[in-house]
């Protein structure tokens, strides 16, 4: 996460959110919010969860291709309002390649 004044206070965390339903996290239904590490006074480190891991709390169904909010703490939970979207996706399945197409600067 990007942002400005951020300190080394050993107590960031990244929550993930949305606007108008709530969400659970893991097995155990917690909020969704992991530990973040401090790199510098602008940047903080989050990991997310599992994409499966993130459900709706009224049907328990997963937020699949939905954005996710995230906002940063440094000190307790006063969380950032930024709501920063994030997105998860499907890693590309190349299911055939032509090499007679492929740019000329390029070695195959």
């Amino acid at each position: 996460m990007q942002g400005i004044g951020f300190v080394d206070s050993g107590q960031a965390k990244a929550l993930f959110s949305k606007r108008t339903r709530q969400l659970v996290c893991g097995s155990t239904s917690a909020e969704c919010s992991k530990r973040a590490t401090f790199q510098d006074k602008r940047t903080l480190l989050a990991p997310t969860f599992a994409q499966a891991d993130i459900k709706y709390r009224d049907t328990g169904a997963s937020v699949l291709w939905d954005p996710v909010y995230v906002d940063a703490t440094v000190i307790g939970d006063e969380f950032t309002e930024n709501e920063v979207e994030v997105f998860y996706y499907e890693d590309p399945v190349i299911r055939s390649a032509n090499i007679a197409e492929a740019p000329a600067n390029l070695e195959a």
